[in-house]
Parts: C-alpha cells; structure tokens; sequence
C-alpha cells in the first residue's frame, strides 16, 4: 500500500524535478543539526500561490516507514511533514504535476491523521 503527499516548490523547481527527479535539500530546520532530504507533506494547501506549483508524489511505502523513519515532528500544524531521501523518493514514487485549479483530493491511502498531535 502506498501514499499520495505533496511537494510545493516553484514551476521552474516542480519542471526540473519532472524531468530530473528529486535532489536532496540541506538545512537546519528549526534545529541545531544540519538535515537533508525531499520536504513532502500529506495536504497540498488550498492552492500555490504565484509562481508556485504542487507536485502529486504517489510512493509506496509502508505506514510505518513512513511515519517512523522519516516523519518530521515539530510545532502542531494542520497537515504532517515527512523528510525523504531524494534517492528514496526517485526510486519509489510517481510524480506528476497537480492541476493549478485545485489540490487533488485526498486518497484512502493518504497518510492523513485528524488526531495526529505531537510533531518530532
């Protein structure tokens, strides 16, 4: 069983992940280690804003890979982040382009979780 989660990221980021694939992003994050990996998210937001565009990133992956290896628990937000190796995600996932007019509505194997509460 797999997952549908997103990537925002620019038109020009979303067309050379399209056509290249993910690349490992490196940063602190609200933290004092240096992290690196794919920022993906189980809701896509109400729409990008300008210049921005939504990647649909379909992987298959277990739930408790997801959630255990690579979920990233912070501050309580309304929908969960996940942080992937790009080489995971390239190799696991299909990855298309979302209509600009609307997010694409949640699948029965979405990683959403109304009571999910705590953030790593």
């Amino acid at each position: 069983m797999g997952f549908r989660l997103f990537h925002v990221t620019s038109a020009t980021g979303a067309a050379a992940i399209l056509k290249e694939g993910f690349a490992d992003d490196r940063g602190r994050y609200s933290s004092s280690s240096e992290w690196q990996g794919v920022w993906l998210r189980d809701d896509p937001g109400l729409r990008p804003d300008a210049g921005e565009a939504i990647l649909v990133v379909d992987i298959d992956l277990e739930e408790s890979a997801l959630i255990h290896e690579y979920e990233w628990i912070g501050e309580r937000k309304a929908y969960r982040e996940f942080l992937l190796p790009a080489e995971l995600v390239n190799r696991l996932a299909e990855v298309r382009l979302a209509p600009a007019s609307e997010p694409p509505p949640a699948t029965e194997g979405s990683a959403t979780r109304s009571d999910h509460d705590t953030r790593r």
